[in-house]
């Protein structure tokens, strides 16, 4: 893809990490997160206290969505079924009708 598509690209680490994570081998979602748990160890060891206070709120909004989208697909219905039975239901219906006309 091309990166006017992805604008973070041009951000120089971030973007570098992002697009291995988005295109890289498959084991980059667990290196991408190594990175991310040792850089809260750096703030922290570096930064003290405020270092992971501030890691640990820029985290915050990435696991508030994270578990939005848990919940969502765990209670979301599948629609794929749903359509089949509506159209089974509308099947039965239609039966059911043209045995009340006879």
């Amino acid at each position: 893809m091309a990166a006017v598509d992805r604008p973070y690209r041009w951000v120089p680490v971030l973007g570098w990490m992002l697009r291995d994570l988005d295109e890289g081998r498959e084991d980059a979602p667990l290196w991408f997160g190594l990175v991310v748990a040792m850089l809260g160890g750096l703030a922290g060891i570096f930064f003290g206290v405020w270092g992971f206070l501030l890691y640990f709120l820029a985290l915050t909004p990435v696991a508030l969505i994270g578990y939005g989208i848990a919940v969502f697909s765990a209670i979301a219905p599948d629609l794929k079924s749903s359509q089949e039975e509506r159209q089974e239901m509308q099947r039965i219906i239609a039966e059911n009708r043209e045995k009340a006309d006879l």
